[in-house]
C-alpha cells in the first residue's frame, strides 16, 4: 500500500465526505515513499512504520499519530498544526521548516533527530525523550514542556517567546532519563544561556 495512492482518497474525502475515504491507517510499514503537497489533514495513523519517508510541503493539520515509528525520514516544510503524537518513536529523524503549532505530544522518544527553523508555538510535550535531539532555530512562544528528557539536546537560536514565554517544567537532565537530574525553567535558561 502507498501513501501517495491514500493522498488522493482522503483528498477526495476533505472535499466532500461521500466521496473518497478518510486515512484511517492501522499496522502497516510504508517505506521509501516520497510525497509533495499531499493534504493528509485529520489522517489517523495508528501502529504505522513510515522508514525512509520523504514528505515535502505536506499537511498534516489535526492528524493523529498513535505508537507510530519513523526512521531515517524526511520532513520538510510540513504543517502539523493541532496535530497530535502518542507514544510515537523517531530515529534518524531531519525535520526542517515544519510548523508544530498547538500540537500535542505525549510519551514520545526520539534518537538521533535534528529540528531546524521550526515552529512549536503553543505545542504541549509532555514526557517526551529527546535526548541528544537538535534543536536549531526554535520557535516555543506559549508552549508547554513538562516531564521531558533533554540530556544532552542542543539548542540553538532558540525563541522562548516575548508576550507569552514558554514553559519547560520538571526536565530531566540525567544521563539514563531516570530523574536523577532535574532542571527548573530559569536552571534550563541559564543552562542554555536564553
Amino acid at each position: 500500500m502507498k501513501l501517495s495512492t491514500l493522498t488522493i482518497q482522503h483528498k477526495n474525502w476533505l472535499d466532500n465526505s461521500e466521496a473518497g475515504g478518510q486515512i484511517d491507517l492501522k499496522s502497516l510499514t510504508l517505506d521509501a515513499e516520497q510525497i509533495r503537497t499531499a493534504v493528509l489533514e485529520g489522517a489517523i495513523f495508528d501502529y504505522i512504520t513510515f522508514e525512509r519517508l520523504e514528505a515535502f510541503d505536506c499537511d498534516f493539520t489535526g492528524a493523529s499519530f498513535f505508537n507510530c515509528t519513523f526512521i531515517s525520514c524526511k520532513l520538510i516544510h510540513c504543517n502539523f498544526h493541532k496535530a497530535e503524537f502518542h507514544d510515537c518513536r523517531f530515529d534518524h529523524i531531519q525535520i526542517t521548516g515544519c510548523s508544530f503549532t498547538k500540537s500535542e505530544w505525549h510519551r514520545g522518544e526520539f534518537r538521533l533527530a535534528v529540528f531546524a527553523s521550526c515552529d512549536f508555538s503553543w505545542s504541549y510535550l509532555q514526557s517526551v525523550d529527546l535526548r541528544h535531539t537538535h534543536f536549531n532555530d526554535i520557535n516555543l512562544e506559549g508552549a508547554i514542556w513538562d516531564r521531558n528528557k533533554l540530556y544532552k539536546a542542543s539548542f540553538k537560536s532558540i525563541t522562548l517567546g516575548s508576550l507569552h514565554t514558554a514553559r519547560i517544567e520538571r526536565t530531566d537532565f540525567s544521563q539514563d532519563g531516570n530523574g536523577g537530574t532535574w532542571l527548573t525553567f530559569e536552571q534550563f535558561r541559564e543552562v542554555f544561556r536564553i
